[in-house]
């Protein structure tokens, strides 16, 4: 299995998806329960409207630093940080009273969640003691040590608004931990014990007040239709008291219930909705002696007692998870406690604490996290199944040191990582480092007996010639054959005759610690080897383990190590191949896409001349070839990456009859991928390069795209991980639903956590997936191969890689001859259109997005036979077309794109728009819904997608490729002054569209043209007609006279047919006309450009 460290690198992931449902929803999370989903988030106290302090996802298991915020945020830090899409958020006070002398600022602090760098800081916000900061829409809303409550931008820092709620603000200011729920945000105010609603953008809503102050930072928290905060009612007969928990409907804003205590309740109200019908509710009330004082339990539907405990409390409030409660003590009872949440019943304590644990504790994998209030303060880590110490973290302030390093502040744990603030500090955050699978090679060598091998000390220089099975021998076969590096030293050669392995693929013995690399033969069946490796003679079938870390270092702790099966053959010939050009055995290749590696094995007897053998040669198994001779030799292709083995095997004939001799080879054929994987294009990636050795047996896919390539090409049966929009082919949607395939997230948030869960040995991710995802991958050590095709070809290849690394080589090269074919059989029915048979396109995503030049839609129209109009000006990408754009570039066609539900809404946006009705696609009825996953997924269905809009361009070709019927003809070629013309016109017009017919008159030799006449040629026109023209006395020099007709496509000016005719005008004895043209086109071509654009048309009924 492949290890990683519990490093959560969720907020890559998941921030995005968790920010934008709380942007929208305008809500902290829901209750986080027993089954809590994996965090990158941490919006508001204790995580959650219920204040659970329950996160799911990992959690750090050691005390390993990752930063300390900068000496700026030295304050007061009682205030909870926030985790809010890569970002952490704090208030700090009183920072300048607290006895330390240095930079600190009384701010509201935007940390960098990596790296702990100040993003920016706010000092006209500050202090609200243990005030977190809640989020929503971009807001931070927080109370202030003024005694006002602030929205501020998340982005900028910059105060969008703020409210003076707090009118007797006192030492505290608003303490209370704002709470968004249900759209809007509540906060309280200590001294008249108001809980106040407020809008996103700064309205009161409403408000409820219980009377007299309440404790200084108390928060209220939120359930279904209700929310419970801390009040101060009026004792009534049969009650304890005054001072009382509440609960408010959210709709009528009216009081449900409240329960009354003996003293003050503290903190903030936790709800576990798991607690039987409506939930329970847990508080604690303040420790005075005399007085009923503990934790109780409320239903949360009646308000009646559940169970009560004595219990000395802080001002922290309990989290509950998994049916526990967790609660700190006081500084009269500086224990930590787990109660069973269903009826108060300790589980198990923990009296390690020496202060006061005043920080909200925060349970996530497995772990409860919490600090401790006093000089040297400590950050614990306990086992939350018993309770033990996993780790703590003191801060001992230095001799001198003015002031405390308490850490009351309430934790937060988010993307794996703890933050939690300490006085005169600022913020700490902890994370564990990834940690690698230690196994990195595993594999089999095959020694000789008798023979070899040579070995240098690096230290030293000098080469020592040991046995081939040893325990040396077996590494040196296994670096070969697994492409590695390893050194020895002979430092103790000279005292004890033995060769110490002082690295392995980069790793080095620490001459500090004392940490090296020991081997074990047959662990841990057999005792660990008391010689050196070069000295350790191994047996065929022994496993030979090579493992770092110290003498109490085994197999199984070790943060790195390779395991080395051996087979020992017979010393009876020579061997040779041609990669190594030596007596190798083992061996390794590497091939490209489309390669092959031709290798030639020979191998010879050493039983003395004359001895003769029948060979017979075999490639995993599988007989190649046989011959007889002395020596024999093999030339052998490898087309396909894999292990082999190559074996040859010779009996003896003649005087050696009956004698057996044999070669093996091991030799390993990496694929390697390196340009043709788009992961290359993010920075540092350049030279990532991917390496394969057997066929990945469980893929993920972080794409719709990618899964339709796997499938395609015969790999769906390893794919175990999809996107949840993943839905073809069927078969995808059918092995979700059944289990069979896990989905790991969405397209744009996939969840690292889950992917790692499924153990891939190959991720296959898509332009769109976050970088952040692939980064951490590769980190880890899954092999990541990434495709961002931007055209048809580049897609074709990112098949033809996706069959090559599945081993599924076949079955992509027949998709793929099938796919250019049908891509050919369109292409060569539209090559030859001409441009005004081409019609104009406009591909409608939904609210006029739509796709530019550089994008498959693009492509697809093209190649079927239209004219973008959104590539028209040489726009890339995606963008919206206005609609006084779409009106003006008037497509014929229109493509909407069909969307997720039953009707397109693509298509009723263009069909019920009045302002389009005049639009030629529309008028023409000639508005299609189209798949738009064929036209948008760079998958092998963009075929699909060509084929689908050229017939879609169908009604247009028919149209539109006609031959249309235009002839101009006079019944003579020579007229004298006064005579009659007679002139027959030929006009057929077979297309759906209304055409123009244009007649011009031109005498070329004077240079002299002008426009007759024009009118429309409605659709279905077939007429003969016949017209005359009045010869005058147009003067006495001869000329000719040309006609020249054509029936344009009136929106594109284009003449989809034209005819010329000329006659002559011949006064008396002058002579003939002359300098007609001989060309059409050139006549046409001449009328077009110095006539046509330049003569208004004068429309008349044709008759």
């Amino acid at each position: 299995m492949k290890k990683i460290g519990k490093l959560s690198v969720v907020s890559v992931l998941c921030a995005f998806v968790f920010v934008s449902v709380l942007l929208l929803t305008a809500a902290v999370p829901a209750s986080a329960t027993s089954s809590a989903t994996s965090s990158a988030t941490y919006p508001t106290l204790q995580y959650d409207a219920q204040r659970t302090g329950n996160v799911g996802g990992a959690a750090p298991e050691t005390a390993s630093l990752l930063w300390q915020s900068g000496e700026k945020t030295a304050g007061c830090v009682q205030a909870g940080p926030v985790v809010l899409d890569g970002r952490v958020f704090f208030t700090t006070w009183w920072s300048g009273g607290m006895g330390v002398e240095g930079n600190a600022s009384d701010a509201l602090y935007c940390l960098d969640e990596e790296t702990g760098e100040e993003v920016w800081n706010n000092t006209a916000v500050f202090g609200a003691s243990t005030a977190a900061v809640a989020a929503a829409e971009g807001k931070l809303f927080v109370g202030t040590h003024r005694g006002n409550f602030t929205c501020v931008d998340t982005t900028s820092g910059e105060i969008l608004w703020s409210r003076r709620v707090e009118e007797n603000p006192s030492w505290y200011g608003v303490g209370s931990s704002p709470l968004v729920f249900d759209g809007t945000v509540f906060v309280l105010t200590f001294s008249d014990g108001t809980l106040h609603a407020f809008s996103f953008e700064g309205a009161e809503l409403w408000n409820f007040s219980t009377g007299e102050e309440i404790f200084k930072y108390a928060s209220p928290s939120a359930y279904e239709d209700k929310i419970f905060f801390a009040g101060n009612s009026t004792a009534a007969a049969g009650q304890h008291g005054r001072h009382a928990l509440y609960c408010l409907n959210l709709s009528t804003h009216e009081e449900e219930w409240n329960f009354t205590t003996d003293t003050e309740v503290r903190g903030t109200p936790t709800i576990w909705s798991e607690g039987g019908e409506g939930g329970l509710v847990f508080f604690t009330t303040k420790y005075v002696f005399g007085k009923e004082y503990g934790i109780y339990a409320l239903n949360a539907t009646t308000g009646e007692e559940v169970w009560y405990k004595k219990h000395k409390s802080s001002w922290a409030s309990p989290a509950v998870s998994n049916g526990r409660l967790y609660i700190g003590g006081s500084s009269v009872d500086t224990t930590f406690y787990c109660y069973d949440a269903r009826d108060g019943t300790l589980i198990w304590e923990n009296e390690e604490m020496g202060g006061a644990v005043d920080s909200s504790p925060v349970v996530a994998d497995g772990k409860v996290y919490f600090g401790e209030s006093k000089v040297n303060g400590t950050v614990y880590c306990l086992d939350a199944e018993n309770g033990s110490v996993l780790w703590n973290y003191t801060l001992y302030i230095p001799p001198g040191f003015g002031g405390g390093f308490n850490s009351a502040s309430p934790p937060a744990v988010a993307d794996g990582t703890l933050f939690v603030g300490v006085d005169n500090v600022g913020v700490l955050a902890f994370r564990d480092p990834l940690l690698p699978d230690p196994l990195f090679w595993e594999g089999e060598v095959t020694l000789t007996e008798n023979a070899t091998t040579t070995v240098t000390a690096h230290d030293s220089g000098a080469s020592y010639e040991i046995n081939q099975t040893t325990a040396l021998g077996a590494l040196a076969a296994a670096a070969a054959a697994g492409g590695f590096n390893y050194t020895v030293s002979d430092k103790w050669y000279a005292s004890w005759g033995s060769l110490l392995v002082d690295s392995i693929a980069g790793k080095w013995n620490d001459p500090v610690t004392w940490d090296g690399w020991l081997y074990w033969v047959n662990y841990p069946d057999d005792p660990m080897p008391g010689v050196g490796p070069n000295k350790y003679e191994v047996e065929d079938g022994d496993l030979v383990t090579f493992y770092y870390g110290g003498m109490s270092a085994t197999p199984e702790n070790t943060p790195m190590l390779l395991r080395i099966r051996v087979r020992v053959t017979g010393a009876s010939v020579v061997q040779w191949n041609s990669v190594t050009k030596d007596d190798a055995t083992n061996f390794s290749v590497e091939v490209g896409l489309d390669e092959s590696e031709e290798v030639e094995f020979r191998v010879s007897s050493d039983s003395g001349a004359g001895t003769a053998y029948e060979w017979s040669w075999s490639v995993n198994g599988a007989e190649t070839k046989k011959s007889e001779g002395e020596s024999t030799n093999l030339s052998f292709v490898f087309e396909e990456y894999g292990i082999y083995n190559v074996s040859v095997v010779g009996v003896g004939v003649g005087e050696a009859e009956n004698e057996t001799v044999s070669a093996t080879w091991n030799v390993s054929i990496w694929l390697v991928v390196g340009e043709e994987n788009d992961a290359c294009e993010l920075e540092g990636l350049e030279e990532y390069q991917l390496r394969f050795l057997k066929r990945p047996e469980r893929l993920v896919s972080m794409a719709p795209s990618c899964t339709e390539i796997l499938f395609a090409v015969g790999a769906g049966e390893s794919v175990v991980g999809v996107t949840e929009f993943c839905d073809y082919p069927p078969e995808v949607k059918e092995k979700k639903e059944s289990g069979e395939i896990a989905v790991i997230g969405g397209y744009s948030t996939p969840n690292f956590e889950k992917i790692v869960d499924l153990e891939p040995d190959l991720v296959v991710g898509a332009h769109g997936n976050p970088a952040g995802v692939i980064y951490y991958l590769l980190e880890s050590e899954y092999p990541v191969y990434a495709m961002h095709p931007k055209s048809i070809d580049e897609i074709f290849a990112h098949i033809k890689v996706a069959g090559a690394v599945t081993s599924c080589d076949e079955n992509a090269s027949s998709l793929l001859e099938n796919l250019s074919e049908r891509l050919e059989t369109v292409k060569e029915k539209t090559e030859l259109l001409e441009e005004e048979q081409k019609p104009r396109v406009f591909y409608n995503i939904g609210d006029f997005f739509t796709a530019g030049k550089e994008t498959f839609a693009d492509e697809i129209i093209e190649i079927a036979g239209g004219k973008n109009i959104a590539a028209a000006d040489g726009k890339t990408g995606y963008f919206i077309m206005s609609l006084e754009e779409l009106i003006e570039k008037n497509p014929q066609v229109i493509l909407c794109d069909s969307g997720m539900g039953e009707m397109s809404f693509a298509y009723e946006q263009i069909m019920n728009d009045e302002r389009l009705k005049n639009v030629s696609a529309v008028k023409n009825n000639r508005v299609y819904v189209i798949d738009g996953d064929i036209i948008s997924r760079p998958g092998p269905r963009v075929v699909d997608g060509v084929e689908a809009v050229h017939q879609n361009f169908s009604d247009f070709f028919a149209a539109n490729t006609q031959e249309c019927e235009l002839k101009i003809s006079t019944d003579k070629l020579n007229y004298s002054p006064n005579e009659t013309m007679n002139v027959a016109l030929r006009i057929s017009n077979p297309t759906n569209s209304t055409l123009t017919f244009n007649w011009f008159a031109g005498i070329p030799q004077f240079e002299f043209w002008t426009h007759l006449y024009s009118t429309p040629i409605s659709p279905g026109f077939n007429q003969s007609l016949n017209t005359t023209l009045q010869v005058g006395d147009w003067g006495a020099t001869p000329f000719g006279l040309v006609f020249y007709v054509d029936l344009q496509e009136p929106e594109t000016l284009q003449p989809l047919t034209a005819d010329v005719w000329w006659c002559l005008y011949s006064p008396g004895e002058a002579g003939v006309g002359e300098g007609v043209p001989e060309s059409i086109e050139n006549i046409g071509d001449f009328v077009l450009l110095n006539v046509l654009h330049k003569t208004s048309h004068h429309q008349k009924p044709l008759s």
